[in-house]
């Protein structure tokens, strides 16, 4: 299974402090998929990028990634469909990507 530990392991802001990581499991249910990625400001929206999930049982599709302590932008892509987590903390138009997104706030243990 992919982490984010290889991608964000020495990732360091502008000022040059470390970045607080932050474990957090992408889920979503999925039961005639036949791939699942997530996309994200954490891993610059490439799916390719520590982004596969793995099926489990009933349809349900996730990942456990380590991920920047600070508001994060995604996407669960399905069978190449967008698709917004409907778990999500909360869902904005983002800019970046002309789509209305899931989000997850920062700060958070």
């Amino acid at each position: 299974m992919h982490t984010g530990a290889q991608y964000f392991g020495n990732l360091k802001p502008l000022n040059g402090t470390s970045v607080s990581l932050r474990e957090h499991n992408f889920v979503i249910h999925a039961p005639d998929a036949q791939e699942v990625f997530v996309v994200g400001d954490f891993n610059s929206w490439d799916a390719t990028n520590n982004g596969t999930l793995t099926r489990g049982a009933g349809g349900y599709w996730a990942l456990q990634l380590r991920i920047p302590n600070r508001p994060q932008h995604y996407l669960f892509v399905v069978d190449r469909e967008l698709v917004v987590d409907p778990h999500a903390s909360g869902t904005v138009y983002y800019e970046p990507v002309g789509h209305k997104v899931s989000f997850l706030p920062g700060g958070q243990k």
